[in-house]
């Protein structure tokens, strides 16, 4: 037997071995960190999925703590799988509910990503290496495989030469991910990131981590979270995420046990709903007059949690280093994408309420917030100035706007700049 002939057969053979292996053990770098912890994963339809994951090369499975029952049977787990990646929003790992265990994990991991010995910083430098080289590489197989397709050219056909060179690809892509020279400086330091979250663009604060072809890895990362709870004449006090709830004689009372603070968004009682824009402060207390009848209330608020996060790349990007945490940033307003029929209707009415009071304090605050939501920076500094000057009508007397006020005047010095 020709001896060209044994040597084909066995490079196939070994090729498709090493692919198959190659393709079992390949996981996303950032998906990778999270592996083992407890998590959070957000859907872009809103749906949240909570669970161990349990990460392959396919897909991620979320093991349940709780068993659940589903109608007629019992559910321990979820299966995500990797073609079902796109839909996801975000991932989240929440420090304050991580175990002794898995802090002394992340940590350790941390240590490893920040300060890498020598032999990781170098497997780091061939893999961005091969990334970039990638195309050359490709080139370069397929030169070789017409090499070895010429003596044998009865054995390799079309088909198996296709099949060879793909084999060569996905060697090259295990190796190597969609390296980034600009996103390779900033590891390891604090940025500001930018998420797309329901048509509005929101920027977080945290340490970057890591990237891969289709994920950023954001640490540290102080995220608020939108709450909305009801009481009653049945049920007239409540604790919820550390924050108490009491509707007593026609009057609203909340407040706030956390050591974050937290920004009160909306109250609604009856048919009548008020937006409030007002930031309580660690153990302060503020009240509402309500209508004397009043039977319930509903408050929309944030608090802020310390996470963790991933974030596909198709709706995030590093924009800005960061030096350190600005108040204001907390309760990030985001910017608008697109104007909604809903936001047009409000800004309209908070409009009306102001021309028949100019000293109503809470609705040029409100106002003030779809302004920056649309990019107004010069008649949001204007409405701001105006709800500071009647600060005394503001139950957090002008704290939120003060922060607002902050960011706006950096917007304007920046647009304000030669070109």
């Amino acid at each position: 037997m020709d001896i060209s002939l044994l040597v084909t057969i066995l490079i196939i053979f070994v090729a498709a071995l090493v692919g198959s292996y190659l393709r079992s053990r390949q996981r996303d770098r950032c998906l990778k960190s999270f592996d083992g912890f407890h998590i959070f994963v957000e859907m872009k339809d809103g749906r949240v999925i909570w669970g161990t994951m349990s990460l392959e090369s396919t897909g991620m499975e979320l093991l349940y703590r709780d068993s659940v029952r589903d109608g007629q049977h019992i559910e321990t787990s979820y299966i995500l799988y990797k073609e079902e990646y796109g839909n996801i929003q975000a991932i989240y790992r929440y420090l304050d509910q991580l175990t002794p265990e898995n802090i002394e994990r992340r940590n350790r991991d941390l240590e490893r990503s920040f300060h890498p010995g020598l032999l990781r910083r170098l497997g780091r430098k061939i893999r961005d290496f091969i990334s970039t080289a990638g195309d050359s590489l490709n080139d370069a197989l397929n030169l070789v495989m017409g090499r070895v397709r010429a003596p044998a050219a009865q054995v390799i056909t079309d088909t198996s030469q296709k099949y060879l060179t793909k084999v060569g690809k996905n060697i090259i892509g295990y190796v190597g991910t969609r390296y980034d020279p600009l996103l390779e400086r900033y590891v390891g330091s604090r940025v500001v990131v930018e998420v797309v979250e329901q048509g509005t663009v929101y920027e977080y604060v945290g340490v970057f981590k890591e990237y891969s072809a289709d994920f950023l890895e954001v640490l540290d990362v102080f995220r608020p979270e939108r709450h909305t709870v009801t009481v009653s004449a049945e049920e007239p006090e409540k604790v919820y995420e550390d924050m108490k709830l009491r509707l007593r004689d026609g009057a609203l009372t909340l407040h706030n046990r956390r050591v974050q603070p937290v920004l009160l968004e909306q109250l609604v009682c009856g048919d009548h709903e008020r937006v409030l824009n007002v930031v309580l402060d660690p153990d302060q207390e503020v009240t509402f007059e309500l209508s004397t009848n009043a039977e319930s209330a509903q408050v929309q608020f944030k608090v802020v949690r310390r996470v963790d996060m991933i974030v596909p790349r198709a709706h995030a990007l590093v924009r800005h280093r960061a030096e350190r945490e600005e108040p204001g940033t907390l309760f990030d307003i985001g910017i608008a994408l697109q104007w909604t029929n809903e936001a047009a209707r409000r800004e309209q009415e908070l409009r009306r309420l102001l021309k028949r009071d100019p000293t109503d304090a809470l609705s040029a605050n409100a106002l003030a917030g779809l302004l920056i939501q649309r990019g107004e920076w010069e008649e949001a500094r204007r409405i701001l100035m105006q709800a500071l000057t009647y600060r005394d009508k503001l139950p957090d007397h002008g704290k939120w706007a003060q922060q607002q006020l902050q960011r706006v005047e950096k917007e304007l010095q920046v647009l304000r700049q030669p070109v």
